[in-house]
């Protein structure tokens, strides 16, 4: 492999010069027109990047001893590690929203859940405020029973005003039906009726 970024002993390596901590593949490649040119991908911390550079100087276009398309990769590696990170926005044991259910037992809400975990990708100057969680429930008047996991909305992820993600927003627990405030409601609606 001639990728002096992951291999010491590449003809481009000079000692060890060119490695680079996280390092994870890559393709070296060269023309005349083209310079030298690397496609590589690195991984740190969760985050992976892919770097491409092209028409890079080293020592048959320019005849000098450093190779430009390592030390230039590298540099782009560099700045997005230390520029960008994963932040976590949404945690499945956090409450979004809590329900009334009509006809419950025990006048039981349903807590809404995030489906899943979130990270995103953002840079690191990126403040707290502006990433913004907009809640939508889908169906404000629910009735038990109920089934855990059922989907009752959504919360919206986005980063300055931009989207980013939508996750489902979930019921945490099973909502039985109280029998009796059923029987209520339906004599009710029956007692209700003018022909009654």
């Amino acid at each position: 492999n001639s990728n002096a970024l992951i291999n010491i002993t590449s003809i481009y390596s000079n000692g060890g010069k060119y490695l680079y901590d996280g390092a994870t593949g890559g393709k070296t490649g060269y023309t005349n027109a083209a310079g030298y040119c690397l496609v590589t991908t690195a991984e740190r911390s969760g985050v992976h990047v892919l770097a491409v550079v092209m028409g890079c100087d080293g020592a048959l276009n320019a005849g000098i001893e450093d190779y430009y398309n390592f030390i230039d990769s590298g540099v782009l590696y560099d700045w997005a590690f230390d520029n960008f990170s994963y932040r976590s926005v949404l945690s499945k044991s956090e409450v979004m929203s809590r329900l009334e259910v009509a006809l419950s037992e025990a006048d039981d809400l349903a807590m809404l859940r995030p489906a899943e975990d979130l990270e995103i990708l953002v840079a690191n100057e990126t403040s707290d405020e502006a990433i913004g969680r907009e809640v939508v429930i889908y169906d404000q008047n629910l009735k038990a029973p109920l089934a855990a996991g059922a989907v009752l909305g959504e919360v919206r992820v986005t980063v300055d005003g931009e989207h980013v993600k939508t996750v489902k927003l979930v019921n945490s627990s099973d909502i039985e039906l109280s029998r009796s405030a059923y029987l209520k409601a339906r004599l009710g609606d029956l007692f209700s009726k003018g022909w009654v």
